[in-house]
């Protein structure tokens, strides 16, 4: 006996059913809540970690605000490797400060490596190759494309 086909099609299509809910119930609907990066308000300073790698040893390492007022990290003869929490003005989801080093021996060539990890924001980083003593030096840190 090989039973009603009616019957055997009515069994796999409830059969195949159960599996799909089953499926569905396991896989989960999760439908995740991207919260944006928190827009700043002008003038808003965040608490960041800013991490300085140097290739060869500095004499002077000085980050300012962009407008050149404000000093947010003075550092003689920095080691090689370090971190330094840092309260750093965040306007429009970027930060932009102008950067000075002064190397022991400036005519090598020279890297340096920043990376800045502010709070409620992913980290950037930067790696600038420095051949001269760095004046006054633009960087720019954003997180527009998060």
């Amino acid at each position: 006996m090989h039973g009603s086909p009616l019957l055997r099609a009515l069994l796999l299509t409830a059969s195949l059913a159960v599996v799909g809910l089953l499926l569905a119930a396991v896989a989960g609907t999760k439908e995740s809540d991207p919260t944006p990066p928190p827009v700043t308000t002008p003038g808003t300073k965040t608490l960041a970690i800013l991490s300085l790698q140097l290739s060869s040893p500095a004499t002077k390492v000085t980050l300012t605000s962009l407008d050149g007022k404000t000093t947010l990290l003075h550092l003689d003869t920095p080691s090689l490797d370090s971190e330094h929490p840092l309260q750093v003005p965040v306007t429009a989801n970027a930060f932009t400060g102008l950067l000075s080093v002064t190397w022991q021996t400036p005519g090598n060539t020279n890297f340096l490596r920043l990376r800045l990890e502010p709070e409620q924001l992913e980290s950037r980083e930067l790696l600038l190759h420095a051949p001269a003593n760095l004046e006054q030096h633009a960087i720019e840190f954003d997180w527009l494309d998060n």
